[in-house]
């Protein structure tokens, strides 16, 4: 705005309006008069004088065609005397008189006056910084006048106003509207000059060189002073400076940084007095140190030093910073060290932060950790800037990480992105690229401080933001490490895939195949895990993870029963790495999977070689275990106590001592050295009497003392494991076990007793309603009922849930029914079927059992309705069937065979109970023999001669029924077949003596 009001150019506008005034006089002479009066005062310096005249003038004389030439003068003195608010106003009564008279007089005139007039009152409100007035008297300017010689320049202004507005924006549309409007205006060189620098503040090149295109052909014919081509221009006297130095700068945001350092050298050589070359070398500096060339760099910041004299010049104070960064690019750390120390110590340096973050990125390369963190958290605290801030925290996140602080790093990279988020462009370059390192590194390390969730949204938060990113393949590895720690293992696979299968080239291809074979692993396909591994080991043979992949091959292969390859795995892992624990573990496996294949020899081979390898391992005993249990499975026992006893003997205190004292015990019982198994029991419960195998060693003792008929000696075995661990499960379970003995034993009164006091002792034992349903029903085989029911009851009332409160139901009625109580019987029956009518096979049988008393009661009828109903409902069980086959009977007895084979059809089908189906079918053929339909007969029995074979009696009974049936139709061939086989199969009884005389009586002619 300054360069379009210096003195001369009000001078010219000032002498452009005298101009217009003298082509276009038509006013009186004295009106002339007056304005030369005016203008021998101006000329004389009697300023005041030549206002006065004209002030007259424009009173006196409104309507003379003049009166807005007049008001010009008067504005045109103002601002020759400085005072913008009265010139502003002038030109505003100017513009307002020529705007008036545009219409009434020669409106060319007018419309000339006018366009200056609000042109002089925008540039004078504009000095004043009546920037929005200003600018709509700019606009005014160009309403006025659109073509006018100060269109191009009121446009130019307006858009120096949004920009003093900090509305870049409309100050970019200004400068481009100059351009597309006004191609040869007079402001078209400042213009595009102005547009470029904002487009490069913007950091977008492109846009400023487009700005730019053909701007060196317009200058050139400006010089010349070619108007044809261009008007006379504004601020052009710099523009070939500014043209070349913002080209560099362009360069620089383009990557170019070698085009940029050339620009600036041709800029160096052609303007070296410019005042821009301070800037022009700054810039020099900084793209010779971008492209390595740091002794030319060090030149550039090191005169700049040496020339730019005044501390607080924000050129000297840049080049304080970049020139310890060259020194430490160069390898001169220590000299750069102690300049960044030096600066970060000053309070007054506008760029301390900055300098401390150099101190830390200096440390952290350094390996000087702590002294970094320092650096940065400082740098961090004091920044002022994005650029800096941003800087200070993915460098403190890095140093974080060195130390494994990694949700202290996460957090640092958290901040990093927010402030990079909320940061323009334009002020923070690389902007975007701070982002995808930020959030990157976030979400890695958020994997590493085990934030899985969180983690997996940072790094999918990366992948969506960033979709050509190089790092995708790393982003893609950590979020499939974040899936599989959090127990995503479909989503990981997926992601390891995409890993493994797109990107080829990636360094984490092979963890990302590792990761891949571990997941299928961890979801159980085995196939898939073997052939991961497998994949991994072809693809990176001296992979850190191979003796890891040869054993996991190995599990898999164990796991899928395929026991010889698992074995062949282990063994190459072992001999991969012996000393490791994989090695270690997989020579041990070798043998148990030798074992499973039934590589007997093998096995002990494997397990005696990993002993020796690996005298102190804690597997050891286990191998020494597996090399007597496999002499044990061979019933080899003998050698089977000898390989056992030495375990004993080697690892006195390992684990398997209390199942290798428990297998010799087994092996000495089994060589029918009963008293010696016997003490190798009692030293099991003795040594170990806490050990579940105490309690197998005690269940063992009791077997064989109860077979000797010692029941006294079993339930002392009982006692002595109770007495040792009475709080034990072992003690509650042998408890039981006695009141089990004294029942089997029918000592009632002992059981009795020794179940109540066990349901005292373990209230809430696992077997107490057992224990209450057995103690019923030692008191129903001791005939007091009374107790019974009050067991019985008890065990309805605390387990309304337990199996056996209708299998109580059922004995007690049972009871009743044996001792002729009909009525209770059937009264408790009744309760079985209506309150568990949904068990099936308890409710089946109440229902079976109230229709037979029916039936003994002579209820025909109710027998039938009951039977019915089981049958019916219960058709599936075994009372349900017993029901479907009185029914049948009953019917036969009643001469309605119909009804009958309706029934015995149903149970015919019942192929998962051949002996009721065969009984069925042989039934059916009964019923038609008995009617005299032999042909329909033979049908059932044939059935039962092809599909129940062996079910005897009725297989046999069938065939007999079948001859039986082919003598009556005349086909004694194939009765004879019949008979015969009848014969051969059962020589000796008397199905076999049956048909062996109806073959005699075939044989000599004779017929039934």
């Amino acid at each position: 705005m300054v360069r379009l009001l210096d003195a001369g150019l009000v001078r010219r506008a000032h002498a452009e309006v005298r101009t217009l005034r003298e082509s276009a006089r038509t006013s009186a002479a004295t009106d002339a008069v007056r304005f030369r009066r005016s203008d021998i005062d101006r000329a004389s310096g009697n300023r005041s004088s030549a206002d006065r005249t004209l002030e007259s003038f424009a009173r006196e004389r409104r309507n003379s065609p003049d009166l807005a030439l007049a008001w010009m003068e008067r504005g045109f003195l103002s601002l020759e005397d400085n005072d913008a608010t009265v010139a502003a106003s002038m030109f505003d009564e100017a513009a307002m008189a020529a705007e008036r008279d545009i219409t009434r007089r020669d409106g060319e005139t007018y419309v000339a006056l006018a366009h200056r007039a609000r042109y002089w009152q925008g540039v004078s409100l504009a000095t004043k910084g009546a920037y929005r007035e200003a600018s709509d008297a700019l606009y005014a300017c160009i309403h006025v006048d659109s073509t006018g010689p100060y269109a191009p320049r009121a446009l130019y202004a307006i858009g120096q106003l949004h920009e003093r507005n900090e509305d870049r924006p409309a100050a970019l549309a200004a400068f481009a509207d100059v351009r597309r409007r006004f191609p040869r205006g007079s402001t078209v060189v400042a213009s595009r000059i102005r547009e470029a620098q904002l487009r490069i503040i913007e950091r977008r090149p492109e846009r400023a060189l487009d700005a730019l295109t053909g701007i060196e052909s317009l200058l050139d014919a400006a010089e010349r002073g070619d108007t044809s081509t261009i008007d006379v221009q504004v601020d052009l006297e710099e523009s070939r400076e500014e043209v070349l130095a913002i080209r560099a700068e362009a360069a620089t945001l383009r990557g170019r940084e070698a085009e940029a350092l050339d620009s600036c050298r041709v800029f160096l050589e052609r303007y070296p007095s410019s005042p821009r070359r301070w800037h022009v070398r700054q810039h020099a500096g900084y793209n010779a140190l971008a492209i390595g060339r740091f002794d030319e760099a060090l030149v550039h910041f090191t005169m700049i030093l040496d020339s730019v004299a005044d501390e607080s010049n924000a050129i000297r104070q840049l080049a304080l910073l970049y020139h310890p960064v060259t020194l430490r690019r160069m390898g001169k750390k220590n000299e750069a060290l102690e300049a960044f120390a030096a600066l970060a110590l000053r309070s007054d340096y506008p760029y301390q932060a900055q300098a401390l973050v150099e101190t830390g990125q200096a440390a952290y390369e350094a390996g000087d950790f702590d002294k970094g963190r320092k650096a940065l958290e400082r740098a961090e605290r004091d920044a002022r800037d994005p650029m800096t801030s941003v800087r200070a925290q993915v460098l403190l996140g890095a140093v974080f990480v060195e130390q494994q602080q990694w949700t202290k790093a996460a957090a640092a990279y958290e901040r990093a992105e927010q402030r990079a988020l909320t940061a323009d462009s334009a002020i923070l370059p690389g902007r975007t690229r701070y982002i995808s390192e930020a959030r990157l590194k976030r979400g890695i390390c958020l994997v590493q401080s085990q934030q899985t969730q969180a983690a997996i949204a940072a790094l999918s938060d990366f992948l969506g933001n960033h979709p050509n990113d190089p790092r995708r393949d790393e982003a893609t590895f950590w979020l499939a490490e974040a899936m599989y720690r959090a127990d995503l293992l479909k989503n990981a696979q997926e992601l390891y895939s995409e890993i493994v299968e797109r990107f080829t080239a990636s360094r984490r291809r092979e963890e990302a195949m590792y990761g891949l074979a571990w997941t299928y692993f961890r979801r159980r396909f085995f196939d898939k895990s073997v052939d991961a591994f497998g994949e991994l080991l072809r693809d990176f043979p001296d992979s850190k993870y191979a003796t890891e992949a040869f054993t996991r091959r190995g599990d898999g292969y164990y796991v899928s029963k395929q026991f010889r390859a698992a074995a062949e795995q282990y063994r190459q892992a072992a001999a991969r790495s012996p000393k490791s624990e994989e090695g270690q573990y997989s020579s041990f496996q070798r043998g148990q999977a030798l074992y499973r294949a039934g590589d007997l020899d093998e096995a002990i081979t494997a397990m005696r070689a990993f002993v020796r390898g690996y005298t102190t391992s804690r597997l050891a005993d286990d191998a020494l275990y597996l090399v007597g249990w496999i002499s044990f499975q061979r019933r080899d026992y003998g050698t089977a106590i000898t390989e056992l006893e030495s375990l004993l003997s080697a690892y006195p205190s390992g684990d398997h001592v209390v199942r290798a004292l428990y297998t010799i015990a087994d092996a000495r019982y089994n060589l029918g050295e009963t008293d010696a198994a016997l003490e190798q029991y009692r030293a099991v419960i003795h040594r170990f009497p806490s050990h579940p195998l105490a309690a197998e060693a005690a269940r063992s003792m009791q077997y064989v003392l109860l077979g000797m008929g010692r029941a006294d000696e079993a339930i002392a075995i009982a006692d002595t494991l109770i007495n040792a661990n009475p709080t034990s499960l072992a003690a509650e379970e042998f408890s039981y076990k006695k009141a089990e003995i004294f029942y089997s034993g029918k000592n009632y009164t002992t059981a009795a007793a020794e179940l109540e006091a066990y349901l005292k002792k373990y209230p809430s034992a696992s077997k107490a309603d057992e224990a209450l349903y057995l103690l019923g029903m030692t008191y129903l085989n001791m005939s007091d009922v009374r107790q019974a029911e009050a067991s019985f009851g008890d065990l309805r009332k605390k387990y309304p849930e337990s199996e056996y409160v209708p299998t109580s139901l059922l004995e007690l009625a049972a009871y009743f029914e044996r001792t002729a109580n009909a009525t209770s019987a059937d009264s408790v029956y009744n309760i079985v079927m209506t309150a568990y009518k949904d068990d099936s096979i308890r409710a089946s049988r109440a229902g079976f059992e109230r229709a037979s008393l029916a039936r003994l009661r002579g209820d025909t009828v109710k027998a039938i309705t009951i039977w019915t109903m089981t049958a019916d409902l219960y058709g599936e069980t075994e009372y349900g069937d017993q029901a479907r086959y009185q029914l049948a009977m009953y019917h036969r007895r009643k001469g309605a065979p119909d009804s009958a084979r309706h029934h015995l059809g149903i149970l015919a089908t019942r192929v998962d109970q051949p002996l009721l189906a065969a009984n069925a079918l042989y039934d059916i053929g009964v019923t038609f023999v008995r009617e005299k339909r032999y042909e329909e007969a033979v049908v059932p029995f044939q059935k039962v001669r092809d599909e129940f074979a062996g079910i005897e009696d009725w297989y046999t009974l069938s065939l007999l029924g079948l001859g039986e049936c082919l003598e009556q139709l005349q086909r004694p061939t194939e009765a004879i077949e019949v008979y015969s086989l009848i014969v051969d199969l059962r020589p000796d009884d008397d199905f076999g003596n049956s048909a062996r005389s109806r073959l005699k009586r075939l044989q000599k002619g004779g017929r039934r």
